[in-house]
C-alpha cells in the first residue's frame, strides 16, 4: 500500500488513513461490436473527480514507486467502474486512483510504502 509521504506517519487514524492512495494500472483489451469490427483500447479504473470523454490530470508513478509525476491524460468512454484511456498513458502504467485535488499545485509528489 503506497501513501503520500509526510501524512502516512500522522497520529490521528483518520489523517493517516486518508493518506492511503488506491493505485491502478493501464491495461490493454480488444473491444468488438456488433458491427465484427475491433480494435484494441487501453482501459482502466475510473479515477476519482475525472469525467469521461474529457481530459484530466493524474498522478503517474515512477518505476520504482518512490515519486508520481503529473500527467495530463485523455479518458473516453466509461462503462462498470472502467474507462478508456485515450492518450497520455500507456500499458502498465500505474496511476493514483484516488482525489489528489488537493496536491495539484505540485507537479510531482514523494510516495512512501
Amino acid at each position: 500500500m503506497l501513501a503520500l509521504a509526510g501524512l502516512a506517519g500522522c497520529k490521528s487514524e483518520e489523517a493517516a488513513e486518508q493518506s492511503l492512495l488506491r493505485i491502478g494500472t493501464v491495461k490493454r483489451s480488444e473491444v468488438g461490436h456488433q458491427t465484427a469490427s475491433r480494435r484494441e483500447v487501453l482501459y482502466l479504473e475510473k479515477p476519482a473527480e475525472c469525467a469521461p470523454n474529457s481530459e484530466c490530470v493524474l498522478y503517474k508513478l515512477d518505476g520504482d514507486e518512490r515519486y508520481a509525476q503529473q500527467a495530463k491524460v485523455l479518458l473516453g468512454a466509461a462503462s462498470n467502474g472502467f474507462v478508456e484511456v485515450g492518450s497520455g498513458l500507456n500499458v502498465g502504467d500505474k496511476v493514483i486512483l484516488s482525489d489528489m485535488s488537493a496536491w495539484k499545485s505540485r507537479k510531482r509528489i514523494r510516495l512512501q510504502r
